[in-house]
């Protein structure tokens, strides 16, 4: 999730940094197969279960697993970055219908990354939208606690407010991203605003927009039915199923950035194959993408 960093935009950040280090949620087709109110597929049906992307001499393959409802559960990858081992792992945990906890890790280089776990609370039983989550990341024995919570406008999750607490000191509010949708319901912007002196003693600055355009719907299988339950497993809470096939960031310091996205499409309107191209104050990276299915 971006809002787990202090902001989308340092996420995206180390993102184009990586050189592709990891699979891209914004861009990249929802691992999540959908199928009743929390997600899921019915089992024996077509969902992803290995993604592997080439940039240069570097190799990255995602892994997927399932539980017995067809719900996506782990997400594993393994390969190199700029020639330095890369290892990620995501899990989700459900209860009947929603998913309730998030854990992660990472490695790279031969060094520890960190380690975290998100709780997401709901206000009530029944419903799929939750109103706040709480992060707790562990990096080199440093613990910080990072609460979200979200608000939303006519069915849609329209802002996402940070509050972060490093060292168990008071927490404060740390970022905050404000969501603009397009007519189909998907999102078309994202404002990103962050605390620069990182103690809360000042108001938050604008550090950047976001802007995505999209392409070709894919077919429902691929999404789990429920925005704000695709923002917890993919990044984006939309309501269509359309591919991103360009995200620009402007930022208020520091370079702008492009991510262009092409698509090839298999049986049942699913990508077998993408081509992402990123060009960050003119480095350009290409990272191609194939897409294998169970």
């Amino acid at each position: 999730m971006t809002l787990r960093k202090l902001t989308a935009f340092v996420a995206l950040s180390l993102l184009l940094t990586s050189c592709q280090q990891e699979v891209d949620d914004e861009i990249l087709p929802d691992p999540g197969n959908g199928n009743g109110g929390g997600g899921g597929s019915v089992p024996g049906t077509s969902r992803i279960i290995k993604a592997v992307g080439v940039t240069g001499q570097d190799t990255l393959t995602t892994f997927y697993t399932y539980d017995a409802q067809g719900r996506m559960e782990t997400l594993s990858t393994h390969g190199t970055n700029g020639g330095q081992p890369v290892h990620i792992f995501k899990k989700w945990y459900y209860d009947a219908n929603r998913i309730v906890k998030m854990a992660s890790l990472s490695e790279s280089g031969g060094f520890p990354g960190d380690t975290s776990f998100t709780a997401v609370h709901y206000p009530n039983a029944a419903t799929l939208e939750f109103d706040y989550t709480v992060t707790k990341t562990d990096l080199l024995g440093i613990q910080n606690i990072d609460s979200t919570r979200f608000t939303y406008l006519n069915g849609q999750l329209r802002m996402g407010s940070s509050y972060l607490s490093v060292f168990g000191l008071d927490s404060y509010l740390a970022a905050r991203n404000t969501y603009t949708y397009n007519a189909s319901g998907n999102v078309s912007s994202i404002k990103m605003e962050g605390s620069t002196d990182f103690t809360g003693n000042t108001p938050l600055e604008l550090l950047g927009t976001q802007t995505l355009s999209y392409g070709s719907s894919w077919s429902e299988v691929w999404s789990l039915p429920n925005p704000a339950q695709r923002f917890l497993m993919a990044g984006l809470p939309n309501q269509g199923n359309e591919g991103v096939t360009l995200l620009v960031t402007n930022t208020v310091q520091g370079p702008s950035s492009t991510i262009s996205t092409s698509y090839s499409s298999g049986a049942a309107s699913r990508p077998t194959s993408a081509v992402i191209t990123q060009n960050v104050a003119g480095q350009v990276l290409v990272t191609k993408y194939s897409f294998y299915y169970q």
